[in-house]
């Protein structure tokens, strides 16, 4: 109705003889008034259908929907939802995996109030807690909306039957290429072959963009099978697709890369041995200095995509792709020694860049991994600036045993430049919660240089870590900080007072958590 008044309107009423005719009840409404002119019957009539149109519909017929089935795990109270439900503020937002973990090792589950929170959450972490405590309604809920899919989702890809593969492979082919990631990620964790036949079948329509995302799927189940594949990339226009697989391929040792690699590597870096006059071995670096078309094929780029110039870019490839045991055994020498004879070299810290990315991104042998530690212990040293994902990817190489004991060393040495390193993301790396020894030694140094105002800086950065890591018994510890006439009163610096008062008070809601949780199961 209102379409014809508005084409009447934009046409003009002064050809029209009478004005559209409305339906049976409207008119019912206007015929008794007699409107003889078209211009005030066009106003009547769109004034009463604007009325009419906002005044509702029928309602749609909704079939009824099954309740939820019954819950076979025991609930959280109520005082224990307050406290969960606290998590959901950006303040205590650390604490929600903590709380989620616990419910969970006690094969809890939350109250329905927390579930529409919870299964709102992004992060695939936390995402792995909240099915572990969601229970039957949460799983019922998931059914009904189609942001909290990712619940059902994961459960179905878990499972490697006909009917959940052919499903999956609908979506792999109609689904966002996030979507389509994430389903060639899981395919390839129970059917490497069947994962990269799907992605080689449209690899050749997909834009660079997809081609790059899809390729790192590849990743998982790796193996000397995929190999005819990523070699088949290196043909490709694509510069990221290109260095995608040059990184896969590099994690094959045995792989016809690597050893085109290792030809380089041998015709780039050779030592000097000892002699008469010379005590102790030396490594002379003699980068390329231009490329063949080979050359570029294994991800050596005429033009580097950093500010770093040619010549060190090519270094840092050429070793990033050779095992690190290849060293020891050419030149018959310790990780100490060859990390020692390049110290004087022009391409000293691009030998170091490399032989970094090699530890971090390549399949280590047992003979690879003697490298780890020689090359932490260097890096924390260096007078290069080392970038923070060498750091950590180095440091998550390192087993957790050394890790906490290298970093036991690291607290308590006064020789530690600890502001140069992220020793928040040091410590995350830990196993929480934290070992009694390691908590002991992060308390004790930290409670010394508190009182002595010295390094707190980096201490600070600690706090989002160490707040859900220390033991609970540790927190009372940590309440104290806040106690009348202790330091946190006496410090100057508004930044650090800042920080040790959120310190505290998330160590007070976390507290409060576990007396409560206590209390519940006891």
């Amino acid at each position: 109705m209102m379409d014809a008044l508005t084409k009447l309107a934009l046409l003009g009423t002064s050809s029209a003889s009478s004005c559209p005719s409305s339906n049976e009840q409207m008119d019912a409404l206007i015929d008794p008034l007699k409107i003889n002119s078209v211009e005030d019957a066009l106003l009547l009539k769109a004034g009463v259908t604007s009325f009419y149109m906002q005044a509702g519909r029928d309602p749609a017929v909704v079939n009824q929907l099954d309740a939820a089935p019954e819950e076979s795990q025991a609930a959280i109270l109520v005082p224990t939802e307050r406290i969960v439900s606290k998590a959901f503020e950006p303040t205590y937002s650390v604490l929600l995996p903590d709380f989620l973990r616990v419910i969970g090792s006690y094969g809890m589950r939350v109250t329905p109030a927390l579930l529409p929170q919870l299964l709102g959450v992004k992060d695939e972490t936390t995402r792995e807690l909240v099915r572990q405590v969601v229970g039957e309604r949460g799983r019922w809920l998931a059914n009904l909306n189609p942001e909290w899919s990712w619940l059902l989702k994961s459960d179905r890809r878990d499972s490697a039957d006909a009917e959940t593969f052919e499903s999956l492979k609908q979506e792999f082919d109609h689904g966002s290429i996030k979507e389509r990631c994430q389903i060639l990620y899981a395919v390839r964790t129970k059917s490497p072959e069947m994962g990269r036949t799907w992605l080689a079948d449209v690899f050749p329509t997909e834009s660079a963009d997809a081609r790059a995302q899809l390729i790192e799927q590849i990743a998982v189940g790796l193996s000397r099978d995929d190999e005819p594949f990523l070699e088949s990339c290196l043909d490709g226009r694509s510069v990221n697709v290109r260095l995608i697989a040059c990184d896969l391929l590099a994690q094959l040792p045995d792989s016809a890369f690597v050893a085109r690699m290792t030809l380089r590597a041998n015709a780039m870096l050779t030592g000097q041995k000892p002699g008469m006059l010379r005590k102790t071995l030396k490594l002379v670096c003699q980068p390329p200095q231009e490329l063949t078309k080979e050359d570029e094929r294994d991800g050596l780029l005429e033009k580097p995509p950093t500010q770093t110039g040619k010549r060190s870019y090519w270094t840092e490839q050429i070793l990033k792709a050779v095992p690190l045991s290849h060293w020891t055994r050419m030149f018959s020498s310790t990780p100490e020694e060859l990390l020692n004879a390049i110290t004087n070299d022009d391409y000293a810290e691009n030998i170091l860049r490399g032989w970094l990315s090699s530890a971090i991104s390549g399949r280590l042998s047992s003979a690879d991994e003697e490298w780890l530690l020689p090359l932490w212990n260097v890096v924390i040293v260096s007078r290069f600036k080392i970038e923070q994902p060498l750091i950590i990817g180095l440091w998550n190489r390192l087993n957790p045993t050394l890790q906490e004991t290298t970093l036991t060393k690291l607290l308590t040495s006064s020789n530690a430049s600890l502001d140069s390193l992220p020793m928040n993301q040091l410590m995350n790396s830990l196993q929480q919660p934290w070992s009694s020894s390691f908590s002991k030694a992060y308390w004790s140094q930290f409670s010394k240089d508190l009182l002595d105002r010295r390094w707190l800086p980096s201490w600070a950065t600690t706090f989002e870590t160490a707040v859900v890591a220390l033991p609970p018994e540790f927190l009372q510890s940590i309440l104290k900080l806040d106690e009348p006439g202790s330091v946190l009163e006496q410090m100057e610096s508004s930044y650090l007072k800042s920080a040790v008062s959120k310190f505290v008070e998330q160590a007070r809601i976390r507290r409060q958590f576990y007396d409560i949780i206590n209390r519940t199961i006891q």
